[in-house]
């Protein structure tokens, strides 16, 4: 069956259409060189790493903190009802904990609540935020919600309070290792020049993983919706 896909990126914005991109991340650039923050080496440097890599397509919103992205799709002659029991049983079979990963549901609305997460594995480490080198093939996990919007013939997915939660060692003379966890939402790591060329990259590595894979996982809910036969299980 022929389905019509649809994906848009958004984020809730301070101003009309603004959005964080590479341009906004230059004049950033210039403002802390400006302000002698960083040197002029530092500043060109880190303006040749942000124009090689993949920056995320990614609005921003200072004012909200809000980030989101979501799907939509249509399907063809299937009902509602159909539609609402398949989000919820692809749900299932994907996060495995049905009970504890949908939150709200509501036939009427159209509208189904899940929290979910997927974990992110990293060969080379990654930076936390706060500066703590994480190694040795690390796994962080990203957490989010999904909003299900469910019509006759379409299905609307958007994933919502996008957060990653690090594990961080510490090594204290007294106490010895320390195991922490650190959570920060994803707008928290713009903008992305503020960081030295290898924590850049290695965020804009991690923030396009997890568009990625929430990717698969809407593709894998419109194979499932339109067939109702198998689902495509997400490796979390």
């Amino acid at each position: 069956m022929r389905h019509i896909l649809i994906s848009i990126f958004t984020i809730c914005t301070t101003f009309s259409g603004f959005s964080q991109t590479i341009e906004i991340e230059k004049v950033h650039l210039q403002e802390m060189f400006d302000q002698k923050k960083i040197t002029a080496k530092q500043t060109l440097t880190r303006k040749k790493a942000l124009e090689k890599c993949d920056y995320p397509k990614l609005n921003f919103d200072t004012t909200t903190n809000k980030v989101s992205h979501s799907f939509s799709a249509s399907f063809p002659g299937i009902k509602k009802q159909d539609l609402f029991e398949r989000v919820k049983q692809w749900t299932a079979l994907t996060f495995n904990e049905k009970d504890a990963t949908i939150k709200y549901q509501n036939l009427e609305e159209g509208k189904i609540i899940t929290t979910a997460y997927t974990y992110l594995t990293f060969n080379d480490g990654i930076y936390n935020i706060l500066g703590f080198a994480i190694t040795n093939k690390s796994r962080l996990t990203c957490w989010y919600n999904i909003h299900f919007t469910i019509a006759d013939e379409s299905i609307e997915m958007e994933f919502v309070s996008i957060k990653y939660v690090f594990k961080v060692t510490t090594l204290d003379t007294n106490m010895g290792r320390q195991y922490t966890e650190e959570k920060y939402l994803i707008n928290e790591f713009f903008p992305l020049t503020k960081y030295g060329v290898d924590e850049m990259n290695d965020y804009v590595h991690m923030i396009n993983t997890t568009i990625g894979l929430q990717k698969k996982q809407h593709s894998s809910l419109v194979k499932y919706a339109e067939t109702d036969q198998s689902a495509h299980e997400i490796k979390r």
